[in-house]
C-alpha cells in the first residue's frame, strides 16, 4: 500500500509532501474526479465558509477522493522558499467524528510564510480556517502557542504590530503571547472574541475588530488576569 504522504529524513532535514491523493480544486481536469461528489461537496463546504475561488487558488486548497484523506479539504502551508512546511485537512461531512487530520510533523514552522509581508501588521490565529477568514497577512499557529521559528522571525524582521486572535477558551495562551511581544517592544493587539471563532464571524466582522483594537500594555494584561 502506498503511503499517503512521505517523510524522508536527510540528517536533520525532513522532506515533506502533500498526500499522494491530493487534487487541487483550482485545477480543471477531464478526469472523473472533476465531477466527483467529493469535489462538489468540497466546493460547497468552502463557499459556505466564505472561502472564495481566489482564496482556493492563492492557498492551493485541494481535496482527496480516496485514501485516509478522502472527503477532506486539504490546506497546504509553504515556507518563504515555496516549500511545503505543513498542511491541515478538514472533513466536509458532518457524520465524520474526526474533523481535523494533520500530519505528525514538527510545528516549529511559520504558517503561510510564503504569503507574509513582515513590514505590515501580522495577525495570529489558531487554525487555518480562522486565518482564511481574515485573509490579510495572517499566520495560523496550528495550535495555541507561537513556535520558536515564528518568535525569531518577528524579532529579526522588526515587526511593529501583531494582532492576537485566539479562540475565547485560549485566553491564557493569548496572554503568554502578549507577554512575549510586549517584552520585545512589539505592539500587541489582543482581539477579544466571544463564543464565535473568526472563521464563523467572517471577513468583515473580524477585520473590523482588528482595525478598532487598541495596543495592549502591562496594565491591560493585569486587568485581564484579574477578570
Amino acid at each position: 500500500k502506498k503511503p499517503t504522504y512521505t517523510q524522508v529524513a536527510h540528517a536533520t532535514e525532513v522532506i515533506k509532501t502533500l498526500p499522494d491523493t491530493f487534487i487541487p480544486l483550482s485545477k480543471e481536469t477531464k478526469k472523473k474526479s472533476f465531477i466527483s461528489p467529493h469535489r462538489v461537496n468540497a466546493m460547497k463546504y468552502l463557499l459556505k465558509r466564505g472561502i472564495t475561488e481566489i482564496d482556493i487558488l492563492r492557498y492551493n486548497i485541494g481535496y482527496s477522493d480516496e485514501g485516509e484523506y478522502s472527503g477532506r479539504v486539504i490546506i497546504p502551508s509553504y515556507d518563504f522558499r515555496g516549500n511545503l512546511n505543513f498542511f491541515s485537512s478538514r472533513s466536509f461531512y458532518d457524520s465524520v467524528k474526526m474533523k481535523y487530520k494533520n500530519p505528525s510533523w514538527s510545528k516549529d514552522i511559520i504558517g503561510f510564510e510564503l504569503l507574509i509581508n513582515w513590514n505590515e501588521p501580522i495577525s495570529l490565529t489558531e487554525g487555518v480556517f480562522d486565518a482564511l477568514a481574515i485573509k490579510r497577512n495572517v499566520i495560523p499557529l496550528f495550535g495555541k502557542t507561537m513556535s520558536f521559528s515564528l518568535k525569531e522571525a518577528i524579532i529579526r524582521n522588526g515587526v511593529d504590530r501583531v494582532n492576537i486572535i485566539l479562540d475565547a477558551d485560549a485566553q491564557n495562551d493569548a496572554m503568554n503571547i502578549q507577554n512575549f511581544l510586549i517584552s520585545h517592544e512589539v505592539d500587541a493587539h489582543f482581539i477579544k472574541l466571544t463564543d464565535e471563532d473568526p472563521s464563523l464571524m467572517g471577513f468583515n466582522r473580524i477585520n473590523n475588530l482588528i482595525e478598532t483594537s487598541n495596543a495592549s500594555d502591562f496594565k491591560s494584561m493585569l486587568e485581564m488576569k484579574l477578570k
